[in-house]
């Protein structure tokens, strides 16, 4: 038994890699893109609107759950475009548990502050 050596002629080796480059490419595009996956509402990503979810006596669970998604800036702060959300969360006697006590929340045009009783 023999092996052929055939030649693959140029134009052939390049009809090859443009396929393949094709593949490539539209499997990129296709992990990178679309599906989206995420809130169907407005104000998913919407920091403001998140800090009217807040309500006193919220743990730091109830508190990630109430922004939407986890803190991407630190310990309970989160920015997003030209916003920026800060929740302060401390103990309550004994407990390790830490809840609410003060958001804030900023932009461009605005600065609120929320106290929330513990």
């Amino acid at each position: 038994m023999t092996l052929s050596k055939k030649e693959i002629s140029p134009s052939h080796r390049r009809q090859v890699f443009r396929i393949g480059a094709a593949l490539g490419l539209g499997t990129l595009l296709a992990a990178c893109g679309g599906g989206g996956g995420g809130s169907d509402s407005d104000d998913s990503r919407n920091l403001r609107a998140a800090l009217d979810r807040l309500k006193a006596g919220m743990n730091e669970e109830e508190i990630i759950t109430a922004v939407g998604w986890s803190p991407n800036h630190g310990y309970l702060e989160w920015r997003s475009d030209s916003e920026a959300l800060l929740v302060g969360a401390d103990g309550r006697g004994n407990s390790a548990e830490k809840y609410i006590t003060r958001a804030i929340y900023h932009n461009e045009s605005e600065r609120l502050v929320r106290d929330f009783a513990i």
